[in-house]
């Protein structure tokens, strides 16, 4: 805190906080990215450039932000677009815009991973991490029902305990436990689904023209009511049709 007291509005103010924006937020989203795109597409991202993804990501990363707070100490100000040469800070701003262009490669390696993986990615098999939570028993990318049945859960790590129980009694010689969470009974996997339709989208349409009506301000005389009765018409043709849509 003395510190950014006194490099108060200088570029160290940009650097530390890019540094824990970017540091705590953005590769832990990449970090997520990389963990659930196998259950999410079926697909497994192509490891050697998930790799080269993380180590370019991480060496751009502080190579972009940490320069900044040597041209905060020197006392850069931030928020300039042209800054004047001579003043000692164009060294770092040169070793800043390098660790950018780093950084922007690091995220088109990642684009690159998936437009090749869609199409040449080895398909994911149902939990290719050992996971301990639930989305990792089920089929990779999930069916729209998720679970056939509800599982029962024993645990905070239930997926664990359960593939950890079968583990040991195997090690030991003793029957296997009956899992629980994935049913292997075949007759529940016939999971009835309503139909997709369009009238859902169209009852919410008709209730923010409702709203709307009621919230816009009155630039025009008589808008508001007739956007409202609108919205009211919308509404009801929407529910109506979608009461009578047949059973999927």
């Amino acid at each position: 805190p003395p510190v950014d007291t006194q490099q108060n509005d200088s570029y160290f103010i940009v650097a530390h906080i890019h540094y824990v924006l970017f540091g705590g937020t953005m590769l832990a989203l990449f970090a997520a990215f990389h963990y659930w795109w196998p259950k999410i597409t079926g697909k497994m991202l192509n490891e050697r450039l998930s790799q080269a993804t993380f180590w370019l990501m991480l060496l751009g990363f502080n190579v972009t932000f940490f320069p900044m707070h040597f041209l905060g100490i020197a006392g850069m100000p931030r928020r300039m677009s042209v800054y004047p040469t001579g003043t000692g800070w164009d060294f770092w701003n040169l070793v800043a815009t390098i660790g950018a262009f780093l950084l922007a490669s690091s995220v088109w390696l990642f684009i690159m991973n998936v437009f090749y993986t869609a199409r040449r990615g080895e398909a994911a098999p149902n939990d290719p991490w050992d996971g301990a939570t639930l989305e990792w028993a089920i089929p990779s990318p999930p069916p729209v029902y998720n679970f056939a049945k509800v599982p029962t859960i024993t645990g905070r790590d239930a997926l664990w305990i359960e593939k950890r129980a079968n583990e040991a009694a195997e090690k030991l010689g003793l029957p296997q436990t009956q899992p629980t969470i994935v049913s292997p009974d075949p007759k529940l996997q016939r999971v009835h689904m309503p139909n997709p339709s369009y009238w859902p989208l169209g009852a919410s349409i008709g209730v923010g023209l409702i709203f709307g009506g009621f919230l816009t301000p009155f630039l025009v005389a008589g808008a508001i009511p007739a956007l409202t009765l609108l919205g009211i018409v919308v509404l009801i043709i929407s529910i109506f049709a979608w009461s009578f849509e047949p059973a999927g």
